[in-house]
């Protein structure tokens, strides 16, 4: 039947269903208040642990084919979610709760199941455990977060220090370098390439006659360079002292006098460099033809020699950036077994990279359940879930409730009304 949308219409809607209203209510909320009354309060603990990185860390340590010439340490991001699902993984927490009396921890465990082998009760226990164990990385540290609930406030402690021990020991087993003996076995096998490929390059420079191709090129110009000024360089140093005597008498005529004994020697260093430049001149010009051909002979020789190392270079680059490669490698592996040595080290002395930075404390108040927000949302439901079930008799009811629900569904003017009789209203 149709209903009135305001608030005298709902009111009306709820009076006239009050009693199924209230009975649904009651219906939902007493059970809810009674859960929630029985519910037992929990304690959580929260602890925190660092993770740490650098020279030396064991987390960085960097087993890829290829040395340190490709590609870089694993994503630090990464290794922190790893890490995650170690401290949350069952075989963990078994272990964890292998030093633990689990019976009093888990007293439900020992009422309903003492028949249970134990290694099924240690895995049920875990599974509790896990349950309630909240794990979570940092977002911009290298922090691990650890979170475990329980109803005695001890056993949250007990558990979380239990969970972090054995999280070392796992992180040292995980870590513990077995991997030494393959970093000396790969260290051993670069330096074997490394010497391999030196002497691959010393065999070619001694087969070519080659020490270093950029030098010898350098010496062969610089060779070349002298062959082609020889012929002329006495001529150029006899052209050179003439044109210097002739500043000097240039600059002595504005303070001398031409008659003047120094003009006088002046002008004669100057006829004998003269005459040195014409003798100069004329062996030049009688110089031996065979002389010329030696010469000319020789610059052959040296472009020659010069265009043959040209030919040589790509190979001879090659070796040599080999050498470098196999040198960056064996150094990459001479570093990680030094870093595996050290970690080795440190294991077999118990040490280990895992600073705990919260330690687990016993929590003085529970951590929950909050009852007062549980009985709010309990009401709430009750209330919704009761007001539907108003909402819907009302709406199944066939029967008249007002006068407008005759004029609008049969077009009749209501001349009168009258109250409740006998639990009906017409």
């Amino acid at each position: 039947m149709d209903f009135e949308y305001n608030i005298r219409g709902i009111l009306h809607l709820f009076f006239r269903q009050k009693k199924k209203l209230l009975l649904t209510f009651f219906i939902i909320f007493i059970p809810g208040f009674l859960m929630t009354l029985n519910l037992e309060p929990y304690y959580e603990t929260k602890s925190s642990i660092l993770l740490n990185f650098g020279q030396n860390a064991r987390l960085e340590v960097n087993l890829q084919n290829g040395g340190g010439s490709s590609g870089g340490y694993v994503d630090r991001n990464e290794i922190l979610q790893s890490n995650v699902q170690i401290f949350k993984s069952t075989d963990l927490i078994k272990k964890a709760l292998s030093d633990l009396d689990i019976d009093s921890i888990f007293p439900d465990l020992s009422e309903l199941e003492t028949e249970i082998p134990s290694e099924n009760k240690l895995q049920k226990a875990a599974g509790q455990v896990r349950k309630n164990l909240q794990v979570f990385a940092g977002k911009d540290n290298h922090l691990i977060g650890l979170s475990y609930r329980h109803a005695d406030p001890e056993v949250t402690v007990q558990v979380s220090k239990q969970l972090i021990e054995a999280f070392k020991k796992r992180h040292t087993e995980i870590y513990e370098t077995p991997q030494i003996n393959f970093l000396k076995e790969q260290a051993d096998k670069a330096q074997l390439r490394l010497n391999e490929s030196r002497e691959t390059l010393i065999a070619f420079k001694k087969e070519m006659g080659i020490s270093e191709i950029d030098q010898e090129i350098d010496q062969l110009l610089k060779q070349k360079n002298d062959l082609s000024s020889i012929t002329f360089r006495s001529i150029t140093e006899a052209q050179e002292n003439l044109a210097a005597l002739e500043a000097r008498a240039a600059e002595m005529r504005a303070t001398y006098k031409s008659n003047s004994p120094v003009m006088k020697s002046i002008r004669e260093s100057i006829a004998v460099a003269k005459a040195q430049l014409r003798e100069r001149q004329a062996d030049m010009v009688n110089l031996d033809k065979e002389v010329q051909g030696t010469f000319a002979f020789q610059t052959a020789a040296i472009d020659e020699r010069i265009t043959w190392l040209e030919l040589q270079r790509g190979k001879f680059n090659e070796l040599e950036q080999q050498v470098a490669l196999d040198e960056e490698n064996a150094k990459y592996y001479r570093q990680r077994m030094e870093e595996a040595r050290v970690n080795s080290m440190l294991n077999d002395q118990n040490i280990t990279r895992i600073s705990v930075i919260d330690e687990p404390i016993a929590p003085l108040n529970p951590a929950g359940p909050n009852k007062k927000m549980i009985l709010i949302a309990v009401t709430m439901l009750a209330g919704v879930f009761a007001a539907g079930i108003a909402i819907l008799y009302e709406i199944i009811d066939d029967r008249f409730s007002y006068p407008n629900q005759i004029r609008s569904r049969l077009g009749l003017s209501v001349l009168a009304t009258f109250s409740e009789a006998e639990g009906r209203s017409a």
